[in-house]
């Protein structure tokens, strides 16, 4: 009797043993994962203390990670923006759900402000509390100057074509209308 139980429990020890070694190995992947994602990616607690930040991270914002790890992520954020980012936070927090192409105005450490779109999730245990949110955002202030350009110039080349096309079309109504002769 006792002998089967013995084995029972080395089976489920072996079984324990081997589950703890994929869940170690899925931690690795993960880690090596966002340490080499091109995006910004930033683990913070569920009162919005950075506790881990990527490469990416450090070279978009131009803060090493001990500048930023034990900080509130609010320094990534303009002042003025801090209320905004307190809700949004809140809600974060309270719904549990994650929010998506949020457009945030970024100061890196320069002074220079980036638009950063960002991807907030956050991680919730079986007892349904946020143990952590993993935030993962990109630069695209580029992106948007381009489409303002983009936008800009179209408007431009339309006002700047509409004269003489209106010109062309008095003309062309004046000849089909017989007014200047066959």
């Amino acid at each position: 009797d006792h002998r089967q139980l013995n084995q029972r429990l080395e089976k489920q020890l072996a079984e324990l043993e081997e589950a703890r070694r994929q869940v170690e190995a899925s931690g690795r992947k993960l880690a090596l994962f966002a340490e080499r994602a091109p995006i910004a990616v930033l683990e913070l607690e569920p009162d919005g203390t950075v506790t881990e930040v990527n490469h990416a991270a450090e070279i978009l914002f131009g803060y090493a990670a001990v500048e930023l790890v034990g900080g509130h992520a609010k320094k990534l954020v303009r002042p003025e923006f801090h209320g905004e980012f307190d809700g949004l936070w809140q809600q974060l927090v309270t719904w549990r759900e994650s929010m998506a192409g949020l457009k945030i105005r970024n100061p890196r450490r320069d002074g220079i402000d980036l638009i950063c779109e960002w991807t907030v999730t956050p991680l919730v245990n079986f007892q349904n509390q946020v143990i952590a949110v993993i935030a993962q955002g990109r630069d695209v202030t580029a992106q948007l100057e381009a489409e303002r350009m983009k936008k800009e110039f179209t408007s431009t080349l339309s006002h700047e074509l509409r004269t003489p096309l209106t010109s062309i079309i008095g003309s062309l109504e004046l000849i089909n209308s017989g007014v200047v002769g066959k």
